[in-house]
């Protein structure tokens, strides 16, 4: 049976339990708000720092992962050759102004123009110096560098000797490295197959740079000329035999040009006009080869000394690094090499693990009943408007 208390009571115990609520009230609020600044403390200063530093890591290590399994198709790398591919970017990326990405995508621009695993590996670096003495990106570089090899008929173990003479002709003449690139590109395989030595075509290429033949104007007229006196025309027969000249002293017994430069001093020596070199060499070959002509041979041989004489890719690199710049990008290499090693420590496993899992749950999902999922929209509906509705209320 129900027991009733008077009013009287009820109040007097309601009263006596005001105090401690009240104070225990305070005592939870106190706890409260101590937990609350300690909750953001605790998220400043540890959770969000974890976070990003689990980003950038995430973020480094797929952009790496990208490139070195576009290298790894590209070259078709065993999982031996592939491990010493990564090993060597790693380590390129860690002590080198070009971040693990960068020296990555300048693997897969060599691999693209055909070359191997070994010859991947021993080019990388040298295309590294190349691109730091150049002030280029490296992928460019890389590009650039590859071009010349094949079109030069040379191999990757000529990639420094290579890199010499390309820094010797920019640095010594008025063209950069992406013009030289591109002249190097239509006159090397030629001037290659004629047996012209690299450095002389270099040359050749400077001085026309001086004049303002630069990048594929350059490059032409150097092959059209070659090709003019390997195999010249009528007319061009005649103006020579004019100028006392004889067509075999441009040329060997196969027929191939022997020295453009030797080619100059003749046609200078004899007093060659613009007139006649224009029908020699043609409207294309001959105004570069009438610059030629007007700068001399002796100028010509003054840069290819030059440019055998300079400061190798690799000392001039050092000298474009040395500065603060240079300081600041071998920072942020070293900062991708650390987030990379953090993300291959284990959290690039664990977020795989949730991708997967989180990959399988949408996927039952999107296989269940019709009238479940019809169901669940309405019901995400309804609890979408149910926030407004009560603040409007």
């Amino acid at each position: 049976m129900a027991t009733n208390y008077p009013l009287s009571i009820i109040l007097g115990a309601v009263d006596r339990l005001s105090g401690p609520l009240a104070k225990a009230e305070r005592k939870l609020g106190k706890f409260g708000k101590s937990a609350t600044a300690a909750g953001k403390k605790l998220t400043m200063g540890v959770t969000a720092p974890t976070v990003a530093l689990g980003a950038v890591a995430l973020t480094a290590f797929t952009g790496f992962e990208s490139g070195m399994l576009r290298v790894k198709a590209l070259t078709g790398a065993t999982e031996a050759e592939f491990a010493k591919l990564e090993t060597q970017t790693k380590g390129l990326g860690r002590t080198t102004v070009f971040t693990a990405g960068q020296v990555a995508g300048a693997q897969g621009f060599l691999a693209q123009a055909g070359f191997d695993v070994n010859a991947t590996l021993a080019a990388t670096p040298g295309i590294l110096d190349l691109a730091s003495a150049a002030q280029m990106d490296l992928a460019e570089t890389a590009d650039i560098a590859s071009n010349v090899l094949t079109g030069y008929g040379k191999s990757a173990e000529d990639i420094n000797e290579v890199n010499n003479v390309l820094v010797g002709t920019f640095t010594s003449s008025n063209t950069s490295l992406e013009q030289l690139g591109e002249s190097m590109k239509l006159a090397g395989p030629v001037a290659s197959a004629m047996g012209i030595e690299m450095d002389e075509t270099a040359a050749i290429l400077g001085r026309l740079g001086d004049a303002g033949f630069q990048g594929s104007l350059g490059g032409t007229a150097v092959r059209g000329a070659l090709a003019k006196l390997a195999k010249p025309a009528n007319e061009a027969v005649a103006v020579l035999g004019k100028l006392g000249l004889d067509h075999a002293q441009f040329v060997d017994s196969r027929g191939n040009v022997t020295s453009l430069i030797d080619a100059v001093e003749l046609l200078g020596s004899k007093g060659a006009t613009a007139g006649d070199l224009l029908t020699i060499f043609g409207q294309r070959a001959g105004p570069a080869m009438t610059s030629l002509v007007q700068q001399g041979a002796d100028s010509i041989r003054e840069l290819r000394g030059e440019i055998n004489e300079s400061a190798t890719a690799a000392e001039i690199a050092a000298i474009q690094n040395s500065g603060l710049a240079g300081k600041m990008a071998l920072v942020k290499s070293s900062a991708e090499g650390l987030a990379i090693a953090v993300a291959e420590s284990g959290l690039v496993e664990w977020f795989t693990d949730m991708v997967l899992w989180a990959t399988r749950l949408l996927t039952k999902f999107s296989e269940a009943n019709p009238r479940f999922l019809k169901f669940a929209t309405v019901a995400m509906g309804v609890a979408a408007a149910l926030g407004p509705l009560l603040i409007i209320i």
